[in-house]
């Protein structure tokens, strides 16, 4: 019986598709300023590819935070942010408060707790995930790296099953 069809060589070029993809994330994250702790970018993480019977499937995880970023969605009250990510956001900006006794931390929190209370109204979109898996597609398309690795696949397959092709006498 033959063994089970594997595409190894396919496997390998779209896990280095997906390696691609994560670096055209970061970089439109980098690039529109949305990069304040760094949380969000190092959590872009490609996994392992996955073939089904409808297609090949390259998941990449990252942080929830990633879809209101990409969306520009508003946070509903209810809960306060954590206070480190504001902080950073602070010093970023250098924003003060005005009172000179207040701590930075201190305007964190009240910046956190009003974010709980009444929810975050607006925030501008930053699409940076269907973008980047748009334009790694668009150039690896014209790369023929796919077709090569699909090639070599069939043929380690043929070879390797050769025997249990039958043969007309």
């Amino acid at each position: 019986m033959a063994e089970e069809i594997r595409y190894e060589n396919l496997a390998l070029e779209l896990s280095n598709i997906g390696e691609l993809v994560r670096e055209n994330m970061v970089n439109r994250l980098l690039d529109q300023d949305a990069v304040i702790t760094g949380a969000l970018a190092r959590s872009i993480t490609p996994k392992d590819v996955v073939f089904t019977g409808e297609g090949v499937v390259l998941p990449i995880s990252l942080l929830e935070y990633g879809i209101y970023v990409d969306n520009g969605a508003e946070r509903r009250a209810g809960k306060m942010p954590p206070l480190a990510p504001i902080e950073a956001w602070l010093k970023k900006r250098n924003i003060k408060p005005r009172d000179a006794n207040m701590k930075p931390k201190t305007l964190a929190f009240l910046i956190a707790k009003s974010i709980g209370e009444k929810g975050q109204r607006f925030k501008q979109p930053k699409p940076f995930i269907q973008v980047s898996l748009d334009y790694v597609v668009e150039q690896q398309v014209r790369n023929d790296n796919i077709g090569e690795a699909v090639a070599l696949d069939i043929d380690t397959n043929i070879q390797q099953n050769w025997s249990e092709i039958p043969t007309s006498t």
